[in-house]
């Protein structure tokens, strides 16, 4: 239990920031609180995702909590999940949890500088990423 408690934090994270209306389409990037919306369909350049493969996918929706300080992806399209988990071990991250079930599967990643939580769910290819500069314990 102890090793996907990190999958807690995200989810209420997604849910506040969903019920807060971050995400309105046309509209152009707006921060509420701490939380900076990214741009949709395009990878975010920025601190946290220097040094962090990009997956194939489409990028939906993410943000940065510059209080908290990491940044949250969520992509779509996304045709091989674990082929992903590949890319950050040949970008030098190592797996430090894991757990896969038939409805989901959700992998923590770090290389010493930075924690990358990969969380993806049916066949659908929906992934998010949680990209933190800080080692999660």
């Amino acid at each position: 239990m102890k090793k996907r408690a990190w999958i807690i934090p995200v989810v209420l994270v997604a849910v506040i920031a969903v019920s807060a209306g971050i995400w309105q389409s046309n509209q152009p990037p707006k921060s509420i609180g701490s939380l900076l919306q990214l741009k949709e369909g395009t990878w975010p350049e920025n601190d946290y995702t220097q040094g962090v493969p990009q997956p194939e996918g489409e990028v939906v929706r993410g943000w940065l909590d510059l209080e908290e300080g990491y940044c949250y992806i969520q992509m779509t399209g996304v045709a091989d999940p674990e082929g992903y988990l590949e890319q950050l071990c040949q970008a030098g991250f190592e797996q430090a949890a894991g757990a896969s079930e038939e409805a989901s599967s959700g992998y923590l990643m770090t290389n010493g500088e930075k924690a990358v939580s990969v969380s993806w769910s049916g066949e659908e290819g929906a992934m998010g990423l949680y990209i933190s500069q800080k080692e999660i314990p």
